[in-house]
This record gives C-alpha cells, sequence and structure tokens, in this order.
C-alpha cells in the first residue's frame, strides 16, 4: 500500500498497487544464464532460418519457437541454472508480496521469441496463470520497450484518475529479468532498429506445497 500525506488534511492511500519485480543478473549468474540459453540459440539457428520450418512459427507480429505458446522449453532443454535462477527470483517475489508460504511456482509455459526489425507484440495478458516474465538474452537496449496497462481500466474515465499512470514501461537490457502478475496486460513496441531481439518469455503457476 502506498501512502501520500497532505500537510493539513487528510491522506491519500493507494490501495491497490500493482507489483512488478526486476533484477538485472550480474557476474556467473549472468554469464551460465545466457550459456545455458545459448546452446538452445544456436540449435535453432543450426536447424532452420527463423520461420521456414516448424522450428520457428511465424505470426502477425513475431517469431517463436512455440507456435501454440504452450511448449515448456524449460522443461525440454537442459537449462537447470535458468530455471533455479528463476525460482529464486521468483520466491523473492512471492515473498515481497505476501504470498502464502504453501503456494510453490511451477513453470508451466516458456518459450523464447525472435523480434526482427519492424515487429512487435500487440498488448495481450497471460490470465489463466499467476506469474509471467521476460529474460532479455539479447538486446541492443533499444529494439522495443515493453510496456504494461494499469489494471485499473476504470480510472481512465474517472476525473478523480486523471494524475494516475495508466501505462509504465521498460527499456530492454540485456541480462534483466522482469515478472509480474498474469493478469496484466501487456505489449511490446515495434522494433524500430536493424537488429533482432532474443528474449525468453515464461508463464508460473503456484501451487500447493502442502499436497
Amino acid at each position: 500500500m502506498t501512502e501520500h500525506k497532505c500537510a493539513d488534511e487528510g491522506q491519500v492511500l493507494g490501495l491497490f498497487p500493482t507489483p512488478v519485480y526486476s533484477v538485472k543478473l550480474e557476474g556467473d549468474s549472468y554469464n551460465n544464464f545466457q550459456a545455458e540459453l545459448q546452446t538452445v540459440v544456436d540449435k535453432l539457428y543450426a536447424n532452420d532460418t527463423w520461420g521456414q520450418n516448424k522450428q520457428w512459427n511465424s505470426t502477425e507480429h513475431f517469431l517463436s519457437n512455440a507456435g501454440n505458446f504452450e511448449q515448456n522449453l524449460l522443461q525440454e532443454e537442459d537449462m537447470k541454472h535458468v530455471v533455479n535462477t528463476i525460482f529464486h527470483h521468483c520466491l523473492h517475489y512471492m515473498s515481497a508480496t505476501q504470498t502464502k508460504p504453501q503456494f510453490r511456482p511451477s513453470i508451466v509455459s516458456s518459450w523464447l521469441t525472435l523480434t526482427k526489425p519492424g515487429l512487435h507484440a500487440h498488448i495481450h495478458d497471460h490470465g489463466t496463470n499467476q506469474i509471467s516474465g521476460v529474460y532479455w538474452f539479447k538486446t541492443n537496449g533499444k529494439d522495443g520497450n515493453i510496456y504494461f496497462r494499469n489494471a485499473l481500466k476504470a480510472l481512465k474515465c474517472n476525473p478523480i484518475g486523471a494524475t494516475v499512470s495508466h501505462e509504465a514501461e521498460f527499456s530492454p537490457e540485456q541480462g534483466r529479468l522482469v515478472m509480474w502478475p498474469s493478469f496484466l496486460d501487456h505489449g511490446v513496441y515495434e522494433n524500430t532498429t536493424d537488429e533482432d531481439r532474443i528474449s525468453l518469455s515464461f508463464n508460473i503457476t503456484l501451487e500447493r506445497g502442502d499436497r
């Protein structure tokens, strides 16, 4: 809950903040994360030419190795460090948001996305899950920000919400991991550079650990 105090009046309470987690991997954590993903990226480059066969499926907006986004790349490939790092930070995220301790994260889908020049990701959510995330594997930092839309849509047509931010965005940064509630609307702006961007996306459900 955020709080704004007025000098001689009452106070304004931000009752429903939307928690978004962001961390920049450094040192061995970054190097090992990159190395494991590099192995998979090399396979995808070696086996096809980004969208000309079943490995990479082209949509209107971007290229991905998961045509229906039900693939779980992190289970299919040997990426123990990647998985452990995501879980490590997911648990920090859950602790900071006071998630009940009996719940444990489980990655239910994960995929790599290639965003070529001129491509983007339209506004969408991953609402059937609890936590979603992205990790920027390869980016020049200018190839399309990820943006989030305020979940309190009613504020857009209410004068009292005129000063409330309706959209927030992150610049892509190689080695940065971002997680957010899956219901949160988000998209990625067009890649206006002449370089490709590669990112890892994933969805997490929270399962009871006392079963």
